[in-house]
């Protein structure tokens, strides 16, 4: 694609300086798949993060589940309600 844009002059120079390539078409190239990767990376990035925080949750529903079964049961850990729900540090919710 033919594009015409104004690049500052010296941030030009010192991209051609810095990156070792030898044409301002390289330069504009380079940096458009470097703000493309650094995107898809930071995508990436939340997705997985998204992903950790559902398989935690996910955890956390099968403890809270477990814990009831037992608790309807009256089974070993079933008294431990406190220490299911709460940090044992701070005593606040889990």
């Amino acid at each position: 694609m033919r594009t015409n844009i104004v690049i500052d002059d010296r941030l030009m120079a010192d991209a051609l300086a810095v990156s070792g390539l030898h044409t301002k078409k390289d330069v504009v190239e380079a940096g458009l798949r470097l703000l493309v990767n650094n995107k898809l990376e930071a995508a990436d990035l939340a997705e997985h993060k998204r992903f950790a925080d559902i398989a935690a949750r996910r955890e956390r529903i099968m403890e809270l589940l477990d814990f009831t079964s037992k608790a309807m049961r009256g089974g070993p850990g079933s008294a431990d309600i406190d220490a299911l729900l709460y940090d044992p540090e701070t005593g606040l919710p889990k």
